[in-house]
């Protein structure tokens, strides 16, 4: 927003009204700022693009943290199914201890990739929470230097 403008309002700005905005606000007289037209259409148009730029790279920006946040919601489901064929593994090898050891064609070594699998998960758990925690700092950081340029 520039000026109690926003991007529907510049958008129906035409030169003229916005001659007549303008000295309406500086406090001139009406049909000042004609002599100045051409000037006054270059800088217009300047605004005008900078606005434009602006709300493209909002939208960028706006876009990116969407796929981001569809991102890290994929992995974490495909985490948590990885997570739950481990419980589901353990839970089977205790199940076939109790019942007495029953052979599965795994063997101590197949044991050994399970305990390997659940180490693995567990490593990739952290290392995801840890990157959605920097996610989380630089977004902060983002929005505390947006706000600060915001307020000078």
């Amino acid at each position: 927003m520039m000026n109690g403008l926003d991007d529907d309002s510049l958008a129906k700005v035409t030169l003229k009204t916005a001659r007549r905005m303008l000295e309406s606000r500086l406090g001139m007289e009406e049909f000042t700022l004609d002599a100045r037209k051409d000037e006054l259409k270059e800088f217009v148009e300047e605004v005008f693009s900078e606005v434009q730029d602006k709300h493209l790279k909002d939208e960028e920006k706006r876009r990116k943290q969407e796929e981001k946040k569809d991102k890290e919601q994929r992995e974490k489901k495909e985490m948590e199914e990885r997570r739950q064929q481990a419980m589901k593994e353990v839970m089977e090898e205790q199940q076939q201890e109790k019942e007495g050891g029953k052979e599965t064609g795994k063997g101590k070594d197949g044991e050994k990739q399970t305990e390997k699998e659940r180490v693995k998960v567990k490593e990739e758990e952290k290392e995801k929470e840890k990157e959605r925690e920097d996610d989380e700092v630089r977004q902060e950081l983002e929005r505390i230097v947006m706000l600060q340029a915001a307020s000078e």
